[in-house]
């Protein structure tokens, strides 16, 4: 048995050797770990947009615009400022902000312009409510982009509305028409615009009031248009479900597509 052993030994220690050798080999074969097959990215590293780019105007221009305004249930009291007429061909009003509104407009009253929708005459109607009521020009030309395109009827005639909201304005039916009176807010552009400045006129004094300024200030009183008084805070709230309202007059407010189509 001895003898036997001693003729196996160098085969046993061959085979030692041999299995000794490949255990290198077998870990050299395993994948480095900057080789692995990455896992899937963590939550909210996606995209960051869902449309082409990023940037707010385009952002707008890619989304629906939404024209219906907010609902609100509390009681709004707006307070109609009367101003007397002119004989004066161009009047300059200096608002809360520092921003010159002004008219060029012969007219003395908005009843002085042509009941029709056109874009040259919404545009002078619309440079005429703002300096008759002292509001920024640019806020009262976005806030009419935003809620109508300033178009006051459909092609085939009937007025646009948008849920309960009547023409260029978009004057709520639910809230205003104990105020104005309802079948000249839907047949008379005027009136429409008379009735959307008077309200925006309120809610600029209204968000100025809570310490906005400048293009905030903008920003507020729009909310303030489309939500009422409890919306003053409204742009900035990031989960409000109206928040595409404020984004679509952000988007016009800065880039004033109006100047495009003149």
């Amino acid at each position: 048995m001895l003898r036997l052993l001693v003729m196996l030994s160098p085969l046993l220690l061959l085979l030692a050797t041999t299995d000794a050798e490949a255990q290198p080999d077998r870990r050299r074969r395993r994948p480095p770990p900057h080789l692995r097959r990455p896992g899937p990215p963590p939550p909210g590293m996606g995209r960051p947009c869902r449309v082409g780019s990023c940037t707010l105007t385009d952002l707008v221009d890619d989304v629906a615009s939404a024209t219906d305004t907010q609902s609100t249930t509390e009681t709004e009291t707006v307070t109609e400022t009367t101003v007397a007429d002119s004989d004066a061909t161009t009047t300059t009003t200096t608002s809360t902000d520092g921003t010159d509104s002004s008219s060029t407009s012969n007219a003395t009253a908005l009843s002085d312009f042509p009941n029709d929708d056109s874009f040259a005459n919404v545009t002078a109607m619309l440079e005429f409510a703002a300096d008759h009521y002292g509001i920024p020009l640019q806020l009262m030309m976005a806030t009419g982009w935003t809620e109508s395109k300033w178009t006051q009827w459909n092609s085939d005639g009937t007025v646009l509305i948008g849920g309960h909201d009547y023409g260029l304005m978009q004057i709520n039916k639910d809230t205003w028409s104990g105020t104005y009176d309802w079948d000249e807010i839907s047949s008379d552009v005027r009136e429409n615009i008379h009735a959307g400045a008077t309200i925006l006129k309120w809610s600029y004094d209204y968000a100025a009031s809570k310490g906005y300024t400048g293009d905030d200030l903008a920003k507020a009183a729009y909310a303030v248009y489309n939500g009422g008084p409890d919306a003053v805070h409204r742009p900035w709230d990031t989960g409000s479900a109206w928040r595409q309202n404020d984004l679509n007059f952000e988007g016009y407010y800065s880039g004033k597509p109006w100047e495009s189509n003149s």
